[in-house]
């Protein structure tokens, strides 16, 4: 893991925050699970390149650390395991992504990236 994004995964922080947001994509994720941790990584390293794409198209990208966030994921989404990536649109659901798999996340890339472009 790249020190940059063990910085991140500590922090638990926002990846992208734009001024209006018009969708959010959330990691949920804990520090205890060893998927989580590529899951992370992966994330931040294929949206580094289109942050500000992502960004002026009004999309919230954070991960959420189970332990330590203000609102129950778990309860809340129904969070059966992580890592869970969550797109919501005015605090609900669109879609959701279990697990850790390469092949998983670069199709919700995909679909989150043309939401952002105005594909509905």
């Amino acid at each position: 893991v790249s020190p940059d994004v063990a910085e991140q995964w500590k922090k638990g922080n926002v990846w992208i925050e734009p001024k209006e947001t018009k969708y959010e994509l959330v990691l949920v994720c804990s520090m205890f699970c060893q998927p989580c941790i590529p899951a992370t990584q992966y994330l931040y390293e294929k949206l580094k390149p289109i942050a500000r794409k992502l960004c002026d198209a009004g999309l919230h990208v954070r991960k959420e650390l189970v332990e330590f966030s203000e609102i129950d994921w778990r309860e809340r989404y129904n969070i059966l395991s992580v890592p869970t990536l969550i797109l919501l649109k005015d605090g609900k659901e669109v879609k959701r992504w279990v697990g850790w798999n390469p092949e998983l996340y670069e199709q919700a890339l995909k679909e989150v990236v043309r939401l952002a472009e105005g594909e509905e």
